[in-house]
């Protein structure tokens, strides 16, 4: 009898944590550059989604061009080198980049630099249409960062986002991750998860789950959610789920925690 073993991919989200005046040391980027390193390559995911990402830190990561290719744009019009990113990063030697753009979570999507009208900074999403070498199946990855402040700005950021990519009728097999500053009761993530277009699962069914944002302590706080994220579509299945919450080079290397998981088509 012919087995036919099916493709599985290893994906992660990560947000890096961008410097700040009132970021302590400890959590500064010169500190925890190779705890980071560190763990990106513990991780080794074949799928990558970085929020909080600025050109420092791709200098810092240059060693890890070997491994991956990066596509992704500054949310800012004019971008200074902290300008943040939402770039995905994925194996060369296994992917083709089909495509790939960043679009504003705002009123006009296309517009770089723009934001809605409460928000304090722009919000983007990043796309990449991957394709596997060895199958020729196609991945539809999107890795994104919702606004921090306003459940209101969330909702309607959600809003354009499946707006988003409802655009291409072509679409499917999605992975969706991302910071999205919430928890999977508010109405945000049951926008994304119940939207009509394209409806998604969380890869967090059936784990134990926790906090993932911990300020750098490592604190666990079993009676919080998490607000990092990995939905994926009805074509694939979940094999494992891992909160990481590992020191590397002695320190945690963000103030997030990175989420992993495996899947492969059903």
């Amino acid at each position: 009898m012919l087995v036919i073993k099916m493709s599985t991919y290893r994906i992660a989200t990560f947000n890096l944590k961008n410097d700040m005046p009132l970021t302590r040391k400890f959590l500064r980027w010169q500190t925890r550059k190779d705890a980071v390193m560190e763990c990106i390559k513990e991780i080794d995911a074949d799928i990558l989604g970085v929020q909080e990402y600025t050109i420092e830190m791709a200098k810092s990561l240059a060693p890890l061009k070997s491994i991956y290719t990066t596509v992704g744009s500054p949310r800012n019009k004019k971008p200074k080198e902290s300008s943040e990113r939402t770039d995905i990063f994925f194996k060369k030697d296994k992917f083709n980049c089909l495509e790939y753009r960043t679009f504003w979570l705002s009123n006009s999507p296309d517009k770089k630099g723009s934001r809605l009208f409460f928000s304090p900074f722009p919000r983007i999403c990043t796309m990449a249409k991957l394709e596997d070498k060895k199958t020729k199946d196609v991945l539809w990855i999107f890795n994104t960062h919702l606004d921090h402040l306003l459940p209101f700005n969330r909702n309607k950021e959600t809003k354009i986002l499946i707006e988003s990519i409802a655009k291409d009728t072509n679409i499917k097999n999605i992975v969706l991750m991302g910071d999205l500053n919430t928890n999977i009761e508010s109405n945000a993530v049951k926008a994304l998860l119940n939207n009509p277009i394209y409806p998604l699962f969380s890869v967090y069914k059936n784990i134990d789950i926790s906090n993932t944002m911990h300020y750098g302590s490592g604190r666990l706080k079993e009676s919080k959610l998490p607000i990092d994220y990995i939905f994926v579509g009805k074509e694939f299945r979940v094999l494992s789920t891992h909160i990481i919450r590992d020191e590397f080079e002695g320190l945690y290397p963000s103030d997030h925690y990175p989420v992993v998981t495996e899947i492969e088509f059903k």
